[in-house]
Protein backbone atom coordinates (compact mmCIF):
# COMPACT_ATOMS: atom_id res chain seq x y z
CA UNK A 1 0.00 0.00 0.00
CA UNK A 2 2.81 2.42 0.89
CA UNK A 3 4.72 1.63 -2.30
CA UNK A 4 1.66 2.29 -4.47
CA UNK A 5 1.00 5.62 -2.72
CA UNK A 6 4.62 6.78 -3.02
CA UNK A 7 4.70 5.80 -6.69
CA UNK A 8 1.44 7.64 -7.44
CA UNK A 9 2.61 10.80 -5.65
CA UNK A 10 6.00 10.68 -7.40
CA UNK A 11 4.38 10.32 -10.84
CA UNK A 12 2.00 13.19 -10.10
CA UNK A 13 4.77 15.57 -9.01
CA UNK A 14 7.01 14.58 -11.94
CA UNK A 15 4.14 15.39 -14.30
CA UNK A 16 3.51 18.74 -12.55
CA UNK A 17 7.20 19.71 -12.69
CA UNK A 18 7.41 18.84 -16.40
CA UNK A 19 4.35 21.00 -17.16
CA UNK A 20 5.77 23.90 -15.11
CA UNK A 21 9.12 23.75 -16.92
CA UNK A 22 7.41 23.66 -20.32
CA UNK A 23 5.26 26.69 -19.43
CA UNK A 24 8.34 28.58 -18.23
CA UNK A 25 10.12 28.03 -21.58
CA UNK A 26 7.24 29.34 -23.74
CA UNK A 27 7.63 32.69 -25.43
CA UNK A 28 5.32 35.52 -24.37
CA UNK A 29 2.14 35.75 -26.40
CA UNK A 30 0.82 39.08 -25.12
CA UNK A 31 2.14 42.55 -24.67
CA UNK A 32 5.16 44.12 -26.29
CA UNK A 33 7.26 40.94 -26.44
CA UNK A 34 4.38 38.97 -27.94
CA UNK A 35 4.12 41.31 -30.94
CA UNK A 36 7.74 41.01 -32.02
CA UNK A 37 8.02 38.43 -34.78
CA UNK A 38 4.29 38.39 -35.55
CA UNK A 39 3.21 38.40 -39.18
CA UNK A 40 0.62 40.70 -40.71
CA UNK A 41 -0.34 42.66 -43.82
CA UNK A 42 0.18 46.27 -44.80
CA UNK A 43 -3.21 47.99 -44.61
CA UNK A 44 -1.80 51.01 -46.42
CA UNK A 45 1.32 51.77 -48.36
CA UNK A 46 4.29 52.36 -46.09
CA UNK A 47 6.95 54.69 -47.47
CA UNK A 48 8.09 55.73 -44.02
CA UNK A 49 4.81 55.45 -42.09
CA UNK A 50 1.49 53.70 -42.59
CA UNK A 51 -0.90 51.14 -41.14
CA UNK A 52 -0.58 47.39 -40.71
CA UNK A 53 -3.02 44.67 -39.67
CA UNK A 54 -1.47 42.33 -37.08
CA UNK A 55 -3.30 39.88 -34.78
CA UNK A 56 -6.71 41.24 -35.74
CA UNK A 57 -5.80 44.86 -35.00
CA UNK A 58 -4.73 47.88 -37.02
CA UNK A 59 -1.47 49.46 -35.88
CA UNK A 60 0.47 52.55 -36.85
CA UNK A 61 3.69 51.33 -38.40
CA UNK A 62 6.93 52.54 -39.89
CA UNK A 63 9.58 50.93 -42.00
CA UNK A 64 12.96 51.70 -43.49
CA UNK A 65 11.86 50.10 -46.77
CA UNK A 66 8.96 50.85 -49.06
CA UNK A 67 6.04 48.44 -48.55
CA UNK A 68 2.99 48.22 -50.83
CA UNK A 69 -0.59 47.81 -49.56
CA UNK A 70 -1.37 44.12 -49.03
CA UNK A 71 2.23 42.94 -48.71
CA UNK A 72 3.07 40.59 -45.85
CA UNK A 73 5.10 42.16 -43.06
CA UNK A 74 6.88 41.03 -39.91
CA UNK A 75 7.06 43.07 -36.71
CA UNK A 76 10.68 43.87 -35.88
CA UNK A 77 10.28 46.35 -32.98
CA UNK A 78 7.64 48.01 -30.84
CA UNK A 79 7.97 51.71 -29.97
CA UNK A 80 5.08 52.82 -27.80
CA UNK A 81 2.01 52.23 -29.95
CA UNK A 82 3.94 52.04 -33.26
CA UNK A 83 5.40 48.96 -34.86
CA UNK A 84 8.56 48.82 -36.93
CA UNK A 85 7.92 46.31 -39.70
CA UNK A 86 9.91 44.69 -42.46
CA UNK A 87 8.67 43.22 -45.72
CA UNK A 88 8.74 39.45 -46.03
CA UNK A 89 8.80 37.56 -49.29
CA UNK A 90 5.82 35.46 -50.31
CA UNK A 91 7.96 32.58 -51.51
Amino acid sequence: MITATVTAVTVYFAFAVCKALRAHKQLPVTGREGLIGQLGRAASGIATEGKVFVNGEYWDAWSEQSIVTGERVKVAEVEGMRLKVTRISEG
